[in-house]
């Protein structure tokens, strides 16, 4: 019997949103939540597959696979099914000697946050089913759905990052930032209430008709955000960063549409309109929960909490 552990961090992208496709320089952090995954395996006769996904302890989905072709013979989720199907065979794809034989396999993953979030329960997944086959967990994101790879990125740093993306055949640019600043105790992360799908976001999205002075003001501000010591540039920054993304997508800005007697900033995070946005204010804690509790918002987590530091 043979047991291997993986375990891979979930993120949050602070600027680059959408336009990190243009090639923009993007700040990215890693978060304190994420998923693991177990594999254990024994020979047997024939091949077979069961997989457990966890969510918070209790059990979210179940599947058994029954041959080399991993055509579900029992699934509790369909759709989720089929999406674990289709990363597993991208993953054999890209390394053919992957559950190419008769061992028996029970698999246990564990996503310790609330899927809803928006935190990367599928990006975790592709980066820890990436170590558990080896193969490239960037190439094997391309093969699923696309996108950055920043996710990707942040599932194996300890730290936040400065992402650039060169295009899916290209090496990626990637530089850790020092990105915990003094006025941290002013950032929070208030949770939409809204699930958005990364993938369908950027459908309608078209890197290559944004303007490259656009590209590189965003670039910009990536750096200047992760170094700025002062509360009162970075909330101006995150205005800025909003602008430009708004004029991108043809769309508000969710302070301007939303938070308008904000005492201090608001920003979307990663996909418009769902999952995480940040709020940045120098208000008291107690203000700022009331502030957003009144709106209807209750997950507020403070930047302490949510961002891994080494």
């Amino acid at each position: 019997m043979d047991r291997q552990e993986f375990y891979a961090n979930g993120k949050l992208m602070i600027s680059g949103e959408y336009l990190v496709l243009s090639g923009a320089m993007a700040l990215a952090v890693p978060v304190k939540y994420g998923q693991s995954l177990v594999c254990i395996s024994k020979k047997a006769d024939d091949f077979y597959l069961t997989w457990k996904t966890l969510e918070k302890g209790k059990e979210k989905f179940y599947f058994e696979f029954s041959d080399t072709e991993l055509f579900p013979v029992k699934s509790t989720n369909k759709e989720a099914g089929e999406f674990i199907r289709k990363i597993l065979l991208a993953a054999k794809t890209l390394n053919p000697g992957f559950l190419n034989d008769k061992n028996n396999y029970e698999i246990i993953t564990e996503i310790n946050f609330d899927m809803n979030w928006g935190l990367g329960s599928s990006s975790s997944l592709i980066s820890n089913i990436g170590w558990w086959s080896g193969t490239d967990p960037y190439r094997l994101l391309h093969e699923i759905n696309g996108g950055s790879g920043y996710d990707i990125a942040c599932a194996r740093s300890k730290q936040p990052i400065l992402y650039r993306f060169k295009g899916e055949k290209n090496i990626p640019e990637i530089a850790q930032a020092d990105f915990f600043p003094s006025f941290s105790s002013g950032l929070w992360f208030v949770y939409s209430g809204k699930k958005q799908s990364s993938a369908e976001s950027i459908r309608d999205f078209s890197p290559e008709n944004v303007p490259k002075k656009w590209v590189e003001e965003i670039s910009g501000l990536s750096r200047e955000m992760a170094k700025t010591s002062s509360l009162g540039d970075f909330c101006k920054m995150m205005e800025q960063h909003e602008a430009i993304t708004g004029k991108a997508l043809g769309r508000q800005p969710i302070g301007e549409k939303l938070f308008r007697d904000f005492p201090g900033s608001v920003k979307s995070l990663g996909a418009w309109g769902g999952d995480f946005f940040m709020a940045a204010a120098g208000t008291k804690p107690k203000e700022l929960k009331n502030y957003f509790n009144q709106k209807g918002y209750y997950t507020i987590i403070p930047f302490e909490e949510m961002v891994l530091k080494s």
